[in-house]
């Protein structure tokens, strides 16, 4: 059973109220969210770094899907796999942390969605796979640093 309940304050700079919400994955909401960024990437050579997004200062990234497709040219034997990584450098192909892995069939895509993975302040997103051909696609907002917490 739910209890419908409003919750309202002065936002300082107009008599209006402010409603608070709850986002789709449970989180109380007391300021908007920015709408969601979108960096789309076309991974044509093997073991090369592709960003996907550049840090910004006192800002954190927030992903909330990532959808990857393979071409014609990914291999018909072998899947392509591509990694979504933070890293500390825009051409940077070494892994500071994997966010997601995951393998791209020839003409099939994958999607991740409806998910709330936080980035660290600073770093770089970007992509590599390890055969060629592999568009990925990411969307999300940018916070605060510490606006989200990771438990």
């Amino acid at each position: 059973m739910s209890t419908a309940i409003r919750i309202e304050g002065s936002n300082g700079r107009t008599a209006s109220a402010l409603e608070v919400q709850v986002s789709p994955q449970g989180a109380l909401v007391t300021a908007p969210f920015d709408y969601d960024l979108v960096s789309s990437v076309s991974a044509a050579v093997v073991a090369t770094a592709y960003n996907l997004f550049k840090p910004r200062v006192g800002k954190q990234f927030v992903i909330t899907a990532i959808k990857m497709r393979g071409s014609k040219d990914v291999s018909t034997t072998v899947d392509a796999t591509v990694e979504i990584y933070e890293a500390s450098a825009i051409d940077s192909t070494t892994v500071d942390r994997a966010l997601y892995t995951d393998i791209v069939v020839r003409f099939e895509s994958t999607t991740l969605g409806s998910v709330n993975i936080l980035v660290n302040e600073g770093k770089f997103i970007n992509a590599k796979t390890d055969d060629n051909s592999v568009q990925v696609t990411m969307t999300g907002y940018f916070v605060p640093v510490n606006q989200e917490v990771n438990t």
